[in-house]
């Protein structure tokens, strides 16, 4: 396990929940658009997740294991399914419960529940941070193209199919390279096929290049006879934090894909891996934010949408302005992250596992934990 990128898991899906809750510091204090000033760049977590994404599915793949294209399937399956389908219905039930039968089963398809709007987003998921998902299993689907072809030559294969297809898709549809991940929808008659196809051409799908390309490059430092200069490794990590953090409130050419956020989480995960390179002293409060933190990344808009729908009944929530409301949010969506990830993320992954033994053997899949995959 690369501990830093745990780490940067947690912090991802910490800045999309504040993003999602800076409404509460907005008009309250002088300074009246607070909350934008410093989470408006939030949406940058979702490149972050897909670069460390790329990184992950390298990292956990890395064993040359036997049979390890259906591994790998029902794996990712059990990891991300389970928990996307419980928080769907959840959210439906407790936070939107005008039911559209259309809709739903859309929705539990990781399709967009209606066709409209730019991509990549179109019209959301009901579950809505659940867009990010139907990119994710692409992704997934594709890679296992790549392991299924050759495990050694699994990273320049996949990188060779996604850039093919992006290459061919951005040149049809803007007649030049477009590195941003919002792309104007062309088409008037829409269809799953139209979500699919601008979904496999979309720039957003470089981000997972860029993270596997970075698990190769630290893959091959790590394993090389490179003397490390932890003075170095700590200087890096210094410039690359700063210089993200900069970028993040000051909002310098954001926007998602790789002529934005993208960017950004190249940079932050660089630095952070050089600091991994030290051998450094692990926050285990972040580490625990990682482990959770896809549970906390579908399920925070459950936890919003109860207060919201219900605070007539939950009076602090009203009575709450400012920063109070703001942290009140944040630690529910948290806490009630807490029991999903034990209740349902947990033993999906751990049935996915159970099958895997049961298919191919008992004794053959020690590889992948659940601290060693991403969202």
């Amino acid at each position: 396990m690369v501990l830093t990128i745990q780490m940067l898991r947690g912090i991802a899906a910490l800045i999309v929940v504040m993003f999602h809750i800076r409404g509460t510091l907005n008009g309250v204090y002088a300074q009246s658009n607070l909350g934008d000033l410093l989470f408006l760049s939030g949406p940058a977590g979702v490149d972050l997740f897909f670069v460390i994404s790329g990184f992950i599915i390298c990292l956990s793949s890395k064993k040359n294991e036997e049979n390890k294209v259906g591994k790998f399937a029902i794996r990712r399956l059990f990891r991300v399914y389970p928990l996307f389908f419980v928080s769907l219905i959840a959210y439906q039930l407790f936070v939107f419960p005008e039911f559209h039968i259309d809709a739903f089963v859309r929705s539990a398809f990781l399709l967009p529940r209606d066709y409209s709007g730019s991509a990549p987003y179109f019209g959301y998921n009901l579950l809505f941070p659940a867009w990010t998902l139907l990119f994710e299993v692409t992704f997934y689907a594709l890679f296992t193209v790549a392991l299924a072809a050759s495990h050694k030559h699994r990273v320049k294969i996949c990188s060779a199919i996604i850039i093919s297809i992006y290459l061919y898709s951005t040149i049809l549809q803007t007649g030049g390279i477009n590195l941003s991940g919002i792309i104007p929808v062309t088409q008037t008659d829409r269809s799953v096929m139209t979500v699919i196809g601008y979904t496999l051409g979309s720039p957003m799908m470089l981000l997972f290049v860029c993270g596997m390309w970075i698990y190769s490059i630290y893959d091959a430092i790590r394993n090389s006879n490179i003397a490390i200069n932890k003075n170095l490794c700590l200087y890096v990590f210094f410039v690359c934090s700063s210089l993200y953090t900069v970028l993040f409130l000051s909002g310098y050419k954001s926007g998602i894909g790789l002529s934005g956020y993208g960017f950004w989480a190249i940079i932050l995960i660089t630095g952070c891996l050089a600091y991994e390179l030290t051998s450094p002293t692990i926050n285990k409060t972040l580490l625990f934010l990682g482990e959770i933190s896809y549970s906390l990344y579908l399920t925070h808009v459950i936890a919003i949408g109860i207060f919201d729908n219900n605070s007539s009944v939950l009076t602090i929530y009203p009575e709450s302005l400012g920063v109070p409301r703001f942290l009140l949010l944040l630690s529910v969506s948290i806490a009630f992250a807490i029991p999903v990830y034990y209740f349902v993320e947990k033993p999906s992954i751990a049935i996915g596992k159970k099958i895997v033994s049961l298919l191919y053997g008992k004794h053959r899949d020690t590889t992948y934990t659940s601290s060693t995959i991403n969202p």
